[in-house]
């Protein structure tokens, strides 16, 4: 009665290795494929956490430097508008300056002019001197190269100077044609006023005649005056009050 049943017992029990084999084999294959998807999906998982965390960062440090270079944009833009409303004024300035240079490049040649005549005109002393002042002065005023601040420096100076010569007195040696005769005398220059002579005798005294452009004796009257005059400026005297001759009508 029990027989088959013994039958197929051993019949499982004889066939159980192989098939325990095959089913282990079936189980283990879809269980290391999960194992597998599971590790390479954590795998991607994992970098994908990197990738996001490196990403993040370069996120705001890219916030960061959009920040800075907005910032130094701003600030390039405000040196931008510093330096276009400080081109304007020098624009401008410049404007101011060359009008002015056309209107003072008259007033400079019109001064220049003056000097030389003032020169020429002028009573003679210290002519070689004032001479190659103007001609240095006359150089500077046709060179093209020189600027106008220069220019005007020149002619201020020379001017300076002229005037300095109007407020000084001084004596000197040297030779003079006194009716048409060389003499050796003391000559005596008051400022840009007047220039008189004394002979080295002092028997006799004159002065610069501008109208006819030469030395003229002076009658002896005026001896006493002018000699004492020439021992005050030669610092030999103290200083007094003296009547000297002055002008064209002394000479006559």
């Amino acid at each position: 009665m029990f027989r088959p049943f013994y039958i197929m017992a051993l019949l499982l029990v004889s066939a159980s290795p192989g098939w325990c084999d095959n089913f282990a084999q079936q189980v283990r294959e879809p269980v290391a494929q999960a194992v597998e998807i599971r590790k390479q999906t954590q795998a991607s998982l994992d970098d994908w956490s990197e990738e996001k965390a490196r990403l993040t960062a370069r996120y705001k440090s890219l916030g960061s430097q959009n920040a800075r270079l907005k910032k130094m944009r701003d600030a390039m833009q405000t040196q931008v508008n510093g330096m276009t409303n400080d081109i304007s004024e020098l624009e401008q300035k410049k404007a101011d300056i060359l009008a002015v240079s056309k209107g003072l490049e008259p007033v400079l040649e019109e001064s220049f002019q003056f000097l030389a005549y003032s020169v020429e005109a002028s009573q003679p002393f210290l002519k070689e001197e004032r001479t190659r002042r103007m001609d240095s002065l006359k150089q500077t005023m046709e060179d093209p190269e020189t600027s106008l601040g220069e220019k005007y420096r020149r002619i201020s100076e020379a001017l300076l100077i002229e005037a300095q010569y109007g407020g000084t007195a001084e004596t000197q040696r040297r030779a003079i044609m006194i009716q048409n005769e060389e003499r050796m005398v003391d000559v005596l220059r008051l400022g840009r006023l007047s220039i008189f002579f004394r002979t080295l005798n002092q028997d006799i005294c004159g002065m610069w005649d501008p109208a006819s452009a030469q030395f003229v004796a002076l009658p002896p009257e005026h001896n006493a005056a002018i000699n004492q005059a020439v021992e005050m400026a030669a610092k030999r005297r103290p200083a007094d009050i003296l009547l000297l001759p002055l002008g064209e009508a002394a000479a006559q």
